[in-house]
């Protein structure tokens, strides 16, 4: 770099510079997120072997939910501890015994 301020001109071909590698890192970070939902099963219907885990730790066992959605996401990967409190709670919690 130079000592001198940047004059009109290089200033110009910074911010040239700088905006067509914007889009670069955009476009960049896009596609490694991608990757991240690839495992997701958001979207995609609960198993029974799923429902029955579940049934078995919090109804049975009366683990917290701490314990529940880490030794769910263990086993089934790919649901958040939101989406299987949820799914708890609108439909499992309602089963009878």
């Amino acid at each position: 770099m130079s000592e001198y301020p940047p004059t009109a001109s290089n200033q110009g071909e910074a911010q040239a510079a700088s905006r067509s590698t914007v889009p670069n890192v955009i476009e960049q970070g896009r596609r490694g997120s991608m990757d991240i939902h690839k495992s997701s099963r958001k979207g995609m219907k609960w198993s029974a072997e799923e429902s029955d885990l579940l049934l078995k730790l919090r109804k049975d066992e009366k683990r917290p939910w701490a314990e529940v959605t880490r030794r769910f996401s263990k086993e089934y990967p790919g649901r958040s501890p939101g989406a299987i409190q949820v799914y708890w709670s609108t439909t499992l919690s309602k089963k009878e015994d």
